[in-house]
């Protein structure tokens, strides 16, 4: 980066620009970071795009249904203009990236500085990083802590076929909610719920007592699956692969779906699919050859040739 590009970005921080940008990415998704590269520095890194060497692969964006156009990851070494910007902007774009995570219950909080950055992949993360987030979202919440338990609104949960949040809150006895308020709507729709899951014939009513389908989890999360694959085979024509404890499928990552039961990862061999539960380590490989297995309810993935494990 040159002399100018980083007194932009350091002059961007002494204004309180970084305040205007997470705003912007917590509203827009997006943000507009103005002068941090010179005209000649935008025009060297676009020349490089035509150039074979240097990059590691190239997404079509029309192939996973993500619109038009295609773009490109480099590979390492990465040119020394973008690594620098990278540990410029990295202690920057941490805090924000760790409180969404937290929002969306995904188990990675990236450290403060690249730098702790072992290899691709590999962090090394300091003991007290939980403790630090939870730190950084009381100050800038003003103590107030907000963790998202599901992309669905409860009032869709009710008749959705899936594993949803309220359905762990039935399991669990609907312990900690209030009567008014959310814990008051969250209460009814437990109500809703289980008089759903009764018309599936999955819950059984016998007197005050109601009985669960045994691992009714384990079921909704199978129909669900089992539904979304019904239609990705008639949009593909490919065929559908369960993926059983145990057993290992690899495949090109080709898309995620967001289901009532979670995220899960579309893995192709060109002739069959498997869904996969998604988590943040794959989400680079997009368009590349990954592979997973299920053993004991957790996923390890193998990326190149690492082997990563995940709840």
């Amino acid at each position: 980066m040159s002399s100018e590009s980083m007194e932009a970005a350091y002059s961007a921080a002494d204004l309180g620009l970084w305040n205007q940008v997470h705003r912007s990415l917590n509203a827009d998704g997006y943000a507009i970071l103005p002068r941090v590269l010179t005209i000649a520095e935008c025009r060297n890194l676009s020349a490089l795009y035509g150039q074979d060497d240097g990059f590691r692969t190239k997404i079509s964006m029309a192939r996973h249904g993500f619109g038009r156009g295609e773009y490109k990851y480099f590979s390492y070494p990465l040119p020394d203009l973008v690594d620098r910007l990278r540990h410029e902007l990295f202690p920057r774009l941490a805090p924000i990236a760790n409180e969404w995570n937290r929002q969306l219950g995904i188990p990675v909080q990236y450290p403060e500085l690249l730098e702790e950055r072992v290899a691709e992949g590999l962090w090394k993360i300091p003991s007290d990083l939980p403790e630090r987030g939870r730190q950084y979202d009381a100050q800038r919440l003003g103590g107030v802590y907000v963790e998202l338990k599901s992309h669905l609104p409860i009032d869709r949960q009710t008749r959705a076929i899936g594993a949803t949040w309220l359905d762990h809150q039935l399991i669990g006895g609907g312990k900690g909610l209030g009567d008014t308020g959310f814990g008051g709507e969250a209460k009814q729709a437990l109500q809703e719920r289980t008089d759903f899951l009764a018309e599936q014939g999955l819950v059984e009513r016998r007197g005050q007592r109601t009985i669960f389908a045994r691992n009714l989890l384990t079921m909704l999360r199978n129909r669900e699956l089992a539904r979304a694959a019904k239609d990705i085979a008639a949009d593909t024509g490919l065929e559908h692969h369960p993926l059983f404890d145990g057993q290992r499928v690899a495949g090109i990552y080709r898309r995620s779906i967001m289901l009532a039961s979670g995220r899960y990862a579309m893995l192709d061999d060109g002739m069959e699919f498997s869904l996969v539960p998604w988590r943040p380590v794959i989400e680079q490989r997009l368009g590349q050859q990954i592979a997973a297995t299920v053993h004991g309810g957790r996923v390890f993935w193998e990326i190149g040739r690492q082997r990563s494990p995940s709840v």
